[in-house]
């Protein structure tokens, strides 16, 4: 199980920040799917599911997000606030 932290390119300027994201550039692998979640009341916990074989990147916006990482050998939690 292994947690990588990227850091985005970030181009702004008065009227605000933009992150452009691609595939195999910013992004080391195939995009298949992108999830949005918003307007999540604190403290109520999501997935309930396992993936066998996964890569994905997680992006807080605004607020927080807790994740359990579990591979059926270790479990850890990674927690990030904005």
């Amino acid at each position: 199980m292994q947690v990588i932290k990227y850091q985005f390119q970030q181009h702004g300027d008065y009227r605000g920040q933009l992150v452009s994201l691609e595939e195999f550039n910013d992004i080391p692998f195939e995009i298949k799917r992108v999830y949005y979640m918003y307007d999540t009341i604190e403290g109520v916990t999501r997935g309930y599911h396992a993936h066998k074989n996964l890569e994905q990147i997680l992006i807080c916006i605004h607020g927080s997000c807790k994740v359990l990482l579990d591979n059926g050998k270790e479990k850890s939690i990674f927690r990030k606030a904005i």
